[in-house]
């Protein structure tokens, strides 16, 4: 799944806002969502505003809950999680200083415990998008190195 770069400039801000509203109202509506299929839905719906969304939002926004849905019960939900997760910050391409880091202190101690997941499903998942995560973790950190 790809993502445009981010909005067109010619979004007014206030549509920007309201954007982030959505997403930020749709992920805490996830949480209390109990069927997986359901959780999907909400997850592909939380996907689809975020390609509208600038890349500081979808990095402070929907990421948190993107991986929170990595820690649900269901293996379903799980590894659409961890697809997600990655197509989202595939689509990451400017951040700001403070989120440099964001890969070691965020992403990485949520995927850590996928690899010894005893679900194949989750499995699959996890090794399709480790190759894509640890690209994107590498781009963060060469950005990083290029600021200081």
């Amino acid at each position: 799944m790809s993502f445009p770069p981010g909005p067109s400039p010619s979004l007014s801000a206030s549509y920007s806002a309201v954007l982030i509203l959505q997403c930020a109202l749709s992920a805490l509506a996830l949480r209390h969502v109990r069927s997986p299929p359901s959780k999907i839905i909400a997850l592909i719906w939380i996907l689809s505003l975020c390609r509208l969304c600038d890349d500081e939002a979808r990095l402070q926004r929907a990421i948190a809950y993107l991986c929170s849905l990595m820690d649900d019960p269901d293996p379903q939900v799980r590894s659409a999680a961890v697809r997600a997760s990655a197509a989202l910050l595939s689509s990451v391409r400017t951040f700001p200083p403070w989120d440099a880091l964001f890969f070691p202190r965020y992403v990485f101690r949520k995927v850590s415990f996928l690899s010894a997941n005893p679900d194949l499903s989750v499995l699959a998942a996890f090794s399709a998008c480790a190759a894509e995560l640890a690209c994107d973790s590498r781009r963060f950190l060469d950005a990083m190195h290029a600021r200081f």
